[in-house]
């Protein structure tokens, strides 16, 4: 039995095509790009197709809105209308970015035997693919060990409650990978030399549930709904614990400082006493 996959609520679909540029010398460059086209939310992204060390990567460089993109470019802000939604959104970036081929450099490390030798991925190479906010704090390095590949993000400055994050690919046949993110408190060193050492050597806290974060685009629920109207999705985090027990734990929104916590079954704010989120 045929089954109709764009009739689906939460349909999307990946295109791939090509632009060209002519150079002076008249010799043709093509720039690879892929394309995703969401039923719901409607969006479409674009992403360029780009090559670093024999690698490549996925970059978004055009949102149709920017509220549901885990990244909004800088440049090219365009205000549209939903004649069928009756509503007007931002779009941002441009669909005719091109990328010179270049040298590139690769930088690795190796700091213990447990996550083997890492690659550094800079955050240019992961928009789209993780919340901005994320990219914001944590530095990323690509780790390999037997069949498992996963990223490691590392916290870029000092925090008052230090973590590291975990972001775990799993090959899918015809779906490329499939990421989940966890993130895993860190024990501070209470000796004075380990204190002054990066965040990168600490032990993590083994008392405490890793957290694990909730693809809002995936679960377009009521939640969601609700924190659109406060923030662009690049810079919401929602947390559950390890394997969705009990829900939705925790909600950020580090851009507007504040955050919820879960206690009994409403998200209570943890900057206002007394006030919680109401969902509507």
């Amino acid at each position: 039995q045929s089954h109709d996959v764009s009739m689906e609520p939460d349909a999307e679909v990946w295109l791939v095509g090509a632009t060209e540029k002519r150079t002076k010398e008249e010799k043709v460059s093509r720039q690879l790009k892929e394309v995703l086209v969401r039923r719901n939310p409607p969006l479409v992204e674009v992403y360029d197709v780009v090559e670093r060390g024999r690698h490549f990567y996925r970059s978004l460089v055009f949102s149709s809105d920017t509220m549901w993109s885990l990244h909004c470019p800088v440049e090219g802000e365009t205000l549209m209308y939903n004649s069928q939604g009756a509503f007007w959104h931002m779009a941002a970036g441009t669909v005719e970015s091109f990328v010179d081929p270049a040298p590139s450099v690769l930088i690795f490390r190796q700091i213990n035997e447990r996550f083997g030798r890492q690659m550094y991925v800079p955050a240019e190479l992961l928009f789209g693919l993780l919340p901005d906010i994320l990219l914001e704090r944590y530095r990323f390095w690509r780790s390999e060990t037997g069949e498992k590949e996963q990223l490691i993000g590392d916290e870029r400055a000092r925090s008052d409650t230090p973590t590291r994050l975990y972001v775990m690919l799993e090959r899918v046949r015809g779906a490329g990978a499939v990421a989940s993110i966890e993130r895993r408190y860190l024990q501070v060193p209470l000796v004075a030399p380990m204190c002054n050492q990066p965040a990168s050597l600490w032990e993590e806290d083994e008392e405490r549930l890793p957290d694990e974060l909730v693809d809002m685009r995936q679960t377009h629920c009521q939640l969601a709904l609700s924190l659109a109207r406060l923030e662009n999705l690049s810079h919401i985090l929602v947390w559950t614990k390890s394997g969705g027990a009990g829900g939705v734990q925790k909600v950020e929104l580090p851009r507007l400082r504040l955050s919820f916590s879960r206690k009994g079954k409403r998200l209570y704010c943890d900057q206002h006493d007394g006030k919680w989120m109401m969902q509507q």
